[in-house]
């Protein structure tokens, strides 16, 4: 066996992708876990921005298997794989095959730059009907140029031995032979590695989510191609949405999507209230800075507020520009009708 293997694991923190780190750190593989920051959900956004300071909880499962964890955003060039996908989308908004196929080059070039001897998955045949059946691993391994570099630990003894295996760098006896959604196998997997800290198997990702799905294809139908952004992406993973006009208006929840909001007011309209009892808002889209749209924005605003709705100062920023609006009983009464339309 060579000495010093190094490989790449993509690692969504799951336990499919836990357990492919943990067969392969037995084998005396150096693991890198390469966990892709999809730039979805409050939660992931406010780690982002360093607003939660915690442990990301992906790195600490895999700093107790043994690996180093490596987070990755998306870049720009993930656009045309979310808007165009070539082998399409699944039951939502998700481009499984040509998502899977974007990361594994991403790892690719990683592998081949950095000196990593393979890159492999915690995928399971027949597990995932967009991407996980062996038709479509052939085509991820063949979109991705990664080609026989791809070892799927888990399933491995269903396909055709991988170049790590013939090469003798890894033991393909101490691979398995795991196929179907059934989760049996890994749990128990899982008790002999002594993995006990993982999220509910077949949980999905927020692309597979028919709600957010819905937020997306109504922004993409009322935005041109070429203003969409992977912030618009993100802002449409959280908080409450209303459509004024032609711009979109989110606002938050409670104080952890309030912060994350204003981590995004560059090139949008930020609305925050001074009394800081009631959501933050931000608009973006066209129109978005026009006298009226604000307003009825901050009407939403104060409807939602959990002070007294009349005579709230609310401090608007546009650009550099700040300037504070008080709202009356009646534009809250407005603000209600929003809401009525578009909850």
């Amino acid at each position: 066996m060579k000495k010093n293997v190094q490989a790449i694991v993509l690692c969504s923190g799951g336990l499919d992708s836990l357990l492919a780190c943990a067969i392969l750190i037995r084998q005396g593989v150096a693991v890198t876990a390469l966990h892709f920051d999809m730039g979805l959900g409050a939660a992931v956004l406010a780690r982002r921005f360093g607003i939660d300071v915690s442990p990301h909880p992906v790195g600490a499962r895999v700093a107790l298997l043994g690996a180093v964890f490596r987070p990755v955003p998306l870049a720009p060039d993930y656009l045309p794989v979310l808007l165009h996908p070539p082998h399409g989308y699944g039951s939502a908004m998700n481009p499984c095959i040509d998502c899977h196929a974007y990361m594994f080059r991403t790892a690719k070039h990683i592998m081949d730059s950095e000196g990593f001897d393979f890159v492999a998955t915690g995928e399971v045949i027949g597990q995932r009907p967009m991407s996980q059946m062996r038709d479509k691993l052939d085509i991820v391994a063949r979109d991705s140029l990664l080609g026989d570099k791809l070892l799927r630990p888990l399933s491995a003894k269903l396909l055709q031995p991988t170049a790590p295996e013939r090469d003798g760098i890894i033991d393909r006896n101490a691979l398995y032979d795991i196929e179907g959604r059934a989760r049996d196998r890994q749990m128990a997997l899982a008790e002999e590695f002594g993995l006990t800290d993982y999220p509910t198997p077949a949980g999905g990702c927020l692309l597979t989510d028919e709600p957010f799905a819905r937020r997306l294809k109504e922004y993409i139908a009322h935005t041109p191609e070429e203003a969409i952004s992977l912030d618009d992406v993100s802002l449409l993973s959280f908080g409450r949405h209303f459509r004024i006009g032609k711009a979109k208006l989110v606002i938050g929840r409670n104080a952890l999507e309030n912060s994350v909001l204003e981590h995004f007011a560059k090139g949008r309209v930020l609305l925050t209230p001074e009394y800081r009892r009631g959501p933050s808002g931000v608009l973006c889209g066209e129109g978005m800075a026009e006298g009226s749209t604000i307003r009825d924005a901050l009407s939403v605003i104060a409807f939602y507020s959990k002070e007294e709705r009349t005579e709230l100062p609310i401090t608007v920023r546009v650009g550099d520009t700040m300037t504070s609006m008080s709202l009356s009983q009646e534009d809250s009464e407005r603000g209600r009708s929003f809401a009525n339309i578009n909850g």
